[in-house]
């Protein structure tokens, strides 16, 4: 009796392991991932002024920073990026010798919401805010 019993536990333990009606072991199983990177590009920025009309020019600048991306569920994820900036123009004046030249100095941070689209082949989609702490600015002008 006790046999029988011992024999029908282990029956039935070890066969709700076995049976999986509602499992599919080929699906793809979605696992949270965190990514840590680094950015570096060119800038050009354009201002505009209403008055005087002088000739602008965009300074080349650079942006250099830290990305970091958790991808916590399948749709849904956060991007952070913590990033220097260095920014400005050069204006060109007719009645002096040289250009006026204006450098701005940024840390920018920027977190935002990541919403990926599609199945084979994936879009992101980023909204947030944008938070510009400036650092220094600098300014050449002509003698004069």
């Amino acid at each position: 009796m006790t046999f029988r019993l011992l024999l029908s536990l282990i029956f039935l333990l070890g066969s709700n392991s076995l049976l999986s009606a509602q499992k599919d072991s080929t699906a793809k199983v979605f696992e949270p991932f965190l990514e840590v990177g680094v950015h570096y590009h060119y800038t050009q920025v354009g201002v505009t002024f209403q008055t005087p009309s002088y000739e602008r020019d965009p300074l080349t600048g650079f942006m250099v920073g830290l990305r970091l991306r958790q991808q916590a569920e399948k749709i849904f994820g956060f991007q952070l990026e913590l990033s220097y900036a260095r920014r400005g123009w050069v204006e060109s004046f007719d009645t002096l010798a040289g250009n006026y030249e204006r450098e701005l100095q940024y840390i920018q941070i920027t977190p935002m919401t990541q919403i990926s689209i599609g199945k084979s082949f994936y879009f992101f989609l980023n909204a947030g805010p944008y938070f510009a702490i400036p650092l220094s600015e600098s300014e050449n002008a002509p003698a004069g």
